[in-house]
């Protein structure tokens, strides 16, 4: 007797069977070779310092408010008002900006102008399937399981690889002071339309901004590039967690609630974020992010303005495409004038957590130069045919398709 079926099998099993394929394929390009516990612990080193930062936050609260440093209340009222308002004090304004300026100068004229950009032929460029030196066995057994024969036989291109904006400080240092005033101008006006805009800024992007930077970074940029993204956020959060520790200040929110002549506790329950009437839009999630923070009166410096400067100077570097620097500098724009709105930071706190961003920027990409070491190995690995360290993920999750090359960086 002969069993016709009305639904085949094999068709039922078919999505699942690719389900499973799919998810191992991504597992397979995640490990690149790597165990899964080795794989694992990569991801905690390069989270160590964002995860360190977490912890002590938290710590933070339990120190004894009996020796803890005194709240400064007035003080970044005061240095906000002379170093950006031209009246009445308009001799330390223009003295601020030239020192802005100034300093801006001096991080580019020593660190940033002398460099070389890397290109593909200045390593003795040649074919990779032509190469001597490919003798990895691991590399070929990479190359028959997800197809890289590929890139094995195409030159390499003749663009750039490293497109690093070099005048990335001087644009932030010599434009600061102008828009941080500029923002500042349309921070009153209070609507529910602004509420929103600000809420979405400063608390869902501020969030989602460094998770998408570091996935950019890891399907389009040399492996390495998203542990240095966090690691820069980490050091960055570590030193200003210090300094709200040590120099705790009062945000703008605390004295157009309490006036500048209470005198602050650390055992307040306002912090910088639950007074605004128009700032309530998504209550829950708000008084989960800023209610009862370790970190009460950490003004200055601001991690907003921080991330968001890091986010545009990693776009500056590794960014082919001027569209990608140009929102990465416009999200800093509104990430400033939503921090202002919301009067949780003084214009001096976003320009510190610039400066803060700035500096270490600098020390991982001219002291210990990472970036450049990475660049270097990189296509090393490509001229010798490892096709592990020498592919971004985005290379080997698209392995064999027309995607693939869209996310080379020396394509």
């Amino acid at each position: 007797m002969n069993f016709h079926y009305a639904i085949d099998p094999r068709s039922v099993l078919s999505p699942f069977h690719w389900c499973l394929k799919f998810i191992n394929h991504l597992r397979y390009t995640w490990l690149n070779g790597r165990s899964t516990t080795r794989a694992t612990v990569d991801v905690f080193i390069n989270l160590s310092l964002v995860l360190l930062w977490i912890i002590l936050s938290k710590v933070v609260s339990w120190i004894p408010n009996s020796i803890r440093p005194p709240i400064y209340v007035r003080l970044c009222m005061r240095l906000d008002e002379y170093v950006f308002s031209m009246h009445p004090y308009w001799m330390g304004s223009i003295l601020s900006l030239i020192c802005i300026c100034a300093g801006g100068w001096l991080i580019y004229n020593k660190f940033y102008r002398s460099i070389s950009v890397v290109l593909p032929n200045a390593i003795e460029l040649t074919k990779i399937g032509h190469s001597t030196d490919v003798s990895s066995t691991s590399s070929s057994e990479m190359e028959h399981e997800i197809g890289f024969k590929s890139w094995m036989d195409e030159p390499f291109s003749k663009h750039e690889f490293v497109r690093s904006y070099k005048y990335a400080p001087l644009i932030l240092c010599f434009s600061s002071w102008f828009l941080l005033n500029l923002v500042y101008r349309f921070h009153k006006n209070y609507n529910i339309v602004k509420g929103i805009i600000a809420w979405a800024f400063y608390v869902v992007l501020h969030f989602l901004v460094p998770i998408v930077t570091s996935l950019w970074l890891y399907l389009f940029q040399p492996q390495g590039a998203t542990a240095l993204f966090w690691w820069n956020l980490g050091s960055q959060n570590l030193m200003a967690l210090i300094t709200h520790f040590i120099f705790p200040n009062a945000p703008p929110l605390y004295i157009r609630v309490y006036g500048d002549n209470k005198p602050p506790s650390y055992d307040m329950k306002f912090t910088d974020g639950i007074s605004r009437s128009d700032m309530k839009i998504g209550p829950h999630i708000h008084k989960a992010v800023y209610w009862a923070t370790p970190s009460k009166f950490g003004a200055l410096p601001s991690l907003h303005s921080a991330t968001a400067v890091t986010a545009f100077l990693f776009a500056c570097y590794y960014s082919r495409y001027n569209t990608i620097k140009a929102l990465a500098f416009l999200y800093i724009i509104l990430q400033w004038w939503a921090a202002v709105y919301s009067e949780h930071h003084w214009r001096v706190d976003l320009l510190t957590g610039m400066f803060y961003s700035l500096g270490t920027f600098t020390f991982f990409h001219s002291y210990t130069g990472s970036f450049q070491k990475m660049d270097q190995q990189f296509i090393k690995s490509r001229q010798k045919g490892d096709l592990r360290a020498g592919t971004t993920a985005g290379m080997r999750l698209f392995a064999n398709s027309r995607f693939s090359n869209w996310f080379d960086p020396l394509s």
